[in-house]
């Protein structure tokens, strides 16, 4: 019975692919998606970690303003790198489509994260050139990423996940072994927006949005 339904999954899967068309075809489609995934890889891969290991204590630490503070901080410092490793996944499937170089993708991608930064305020306590700082560090990781095959998505995050764990609202006294775990999950979660992308846009749509 299991398996039966299951190979229905894949046949609905397969004929939505066919009839419903790529998702994204345009730029503005694209940087949508680059900032909500971005978002949502910062976002999940804390709130899971952090409910993890504050079990049923979660709830309460929410209502505690110095843990709000810790919590948000460690969203916008996370925000930079996981912006980063979407940006690398989507650079990948263009690569892999084969229909332009590999630095117009790039150009194209870091034109997107800087008009997503653009709108946000600097973090607290950081310097004016925050935002610029983490635009030079997403050119470098593509820069670096373009020079070889594109990676698997899984191994995407192993460059800056550290960061990531390093910011999260947990004393490292709790947190101090488990960044392999944290790792994992990372590893995880941009898998599956890696399985989005790969049914987001074909060969043709991919000209239209580099053509812009």
């Amino acid at each position: 019975m299991l398996q039966c339904k299951s190979k229905m999954m894949n046949w609905l899967t397969f004929l939505s692919r066919i009839f419903l068309g790529p998702k994204l075809s345009s730029r503005m489609d694209l940087r949508e998606f680059l900032e909500s995934r971005a978002a949502y890889l910062a976002q999940k891969s804390i709130s899971e970690y952090t409910q993890a290991r504050a079990n049923m204590m979660f709830s309460t630490l929410l209502g505690e303003k110095a843990f709000q503070d810790a919590y948000e901080r460690a969203r916008w410092f996370s925000f930079p790198a996981t912006l980063a490793m979407v940006a690398e996944a989507l650079a990948a499937r263009f690569r892999n489509l084969d229909i332009s170089g590999t630095d117009s993708i790039n150009v194209m991608l870091q034109s997107m994260a800087e008009d997503i930064v653009s709108t946000y305020p600097v973090p607290e306590g950081e310097n004016a050139d925050f935002w610029q700082m983490k635009l030079l560090e997403l050119e470098r990781d593509l820069l670096r990423a373009g020079l070889a095959a594109p990676h698997a998505i899984h191994l995407i995050p192993k460059a800056r996940s550290r960061e990531i764990f390093e910011n999260l609202p947990v004393h490292p006294s709790v947190r101090k072994h488990d960044f392999g775990m944290f790792q994992n999950t990372l590893s995880f979660h941009l898998t599956e927006i890696g399985a989005e992308i790969e049914d987001a846009f074909n060969a043709d749509s991919a000209r239209k949005i580099l053509e812009g």
